[in-house]
């Protein structure tokens, strides 16, 4: 046998290697795919409660009249958390 042939043995060594890489590969990107599903979500969430504040702010901004007015700053706040909750 010449030195830069492989046996059988040395084939199939190395082929179950690659074959172990691949299944080690396999797994961590399943467990990417997963984390960044979790991140996604989580991203998805707060920009939907990021979006509900920007709503808040825009109908305080519209109820207000003259923002130096600070009563009735106090009170444009209040009408929007009072009437508008948690439910925008």
């Amino acid at each position: 046998m010449k030195a830069n042939e492989f046996s059988t043995d040395d084939l199939k060594a190395q082929l179950n290697n690659m074959e172990q890489c691949y299944i080690q590969l396999k797994q961590e990107h399943n467990e990417l795919i997963a984390f960044n599903t979790v991140q996604d979500r989580k991203q998805k969430a707060a920009e939907k409660v990021a979006e509900k504040y920007k709503r808040k702010v825009l109908m305080i901004a519209d109820l207000l009249r003259d923002s130096t007015d600070k009563d009735m700053t106090l009170k444009a706040i209040q009408t929007v958390i009072e009437r508008v909750g948690e439910h925008v």
